[in-house]
């Protein structure tokens, strides 16, 4: 998913179900999973580009992983 979608790690960890948009094929990023955090209150935060809130469009076959998953 990150090689077709273009996400920094960080950004594809912090995704949540409410996220994905199945009917509409779109994946919507609000922030990232920082992997260094010292503490839990940490863990989350905005993306590189703060406050950049982006929706990537994805293709069928991620989708059907995803439905696969969810």
């Amino acid at each position: 998913m990150l090689i077709e979608t273009g996400l920094r790690k960080g950004e594809a960890a912090a995704l949540k179900w409410s996220d994905i948009k199945f009917k509409e094929k779109t994946i919507r990023v609000d922030e990232t999973l920082d992997f260094q955090a010292e503490d839990e209150d940490e863990l989350f935060g905005d993306t590189k580009t703060e406050n950049c809130t982006h929706t990537i469009s994805v293709s069928n076959g991620i989708i059907n992983d995803l439905r696969y998953h969810a």
